[in-house]
């Protein structure tokens, strides 16, 4: 199949610390990157569908709630 055109991201913190700029198809894509980069292994996050699953060990790392980020699209 066609490989999806990359879009640039800008991943935040609710806080509002910056996680800076990441190139990726989609929204969740561009969060699993930046989990990838810190560290974290495909057991322990990775894409269902569309949405980004974690582990049970991850989940308790971030008290049930690793999602909360703010994604803008730059382009």
């Amino acid at each position: 199949g066609e490989a999806m055109a990359e879009n640039s991201y800008f991943i935040q913190s609710v806080g509002g610390m910056s996680m800076g700029m990441w190139e990726a198809p989609t929204p969740q894509a561009a969060l699993l990157q930046f989990y990838r980069k810190r560290g974290y292994t495909e057991d322990q996050v990775w894409m269902d569908g569309a949405e980004l699953a974690f582990s049970k060990d991850i989940a308790d790392d971030f008290s049930d709630s690793p999602n909360t980020w703010l994604l803008e699209q730059i382009n």
